[in-house]
């Protein structure tokens, strides 16, 4: 994870213990590294695993695959991914999927309406928007 999404996790869920995160870039490259270097310095691995981003996810499951973990049965895997995101994996993987086609439609719809500036001092108000779990065959 970033350290952003580590900072927000400890925020809603009090202190946790740095041993269950593992930051880094948020690029290909940097989630194979990641994976490669967390795995071959600990004597235990972990029961599953979240990657919270899909580009780095890409990375972090080849490392996976050339470890010899098997998914699910070594490991339960669940990343995030934009809808319509597909993996260089066999099977479907478990994600929390945001649409962000969904999210695009909300600001456009809010241009169309007019500038809500004058009301709030912002151009666009918050957008939110729910994420979905899409149970796949990595958990």
């Amino acid at each position: 994870v970033n350290n952003t999404t580590y900072q927000t996790a400890e925020s809603l869920l009090g202190k946790i213990d740095p041993e269950l995160f593992h930051t880094c870039d948020a690029n290909s490259q940097a989630g194979y590294d990641a994976i490669k270097s967390w795995f071959q310095h600990t004597a235990s691995r972990p029961d599953a695993l979240f990657v919270n981003h899909d580009v780095v996810m890409r990375g972090a499951l080849i490392a996976l695959l050339e470890l010899g973990i098997s998914i699910p049965q070594d490991m339960a895997l669940i990343t995030h991914a934009n809808r319509g995101e597909s993996y260089p994996f066999q099977r479907p993987l478990t994600r929390v999927e945001m649409d962000p086609a969904a999210l695009s439609n909300a600001l456009l719809n809010t241009l169309r309406r007019g500038s809500i500036r004058q009301r709030t001092g912002r151009l666009f108000p918050e957008q939110h928007q729910k994420p979905r779990l899409v149970l796949g065959a990595s958990t």
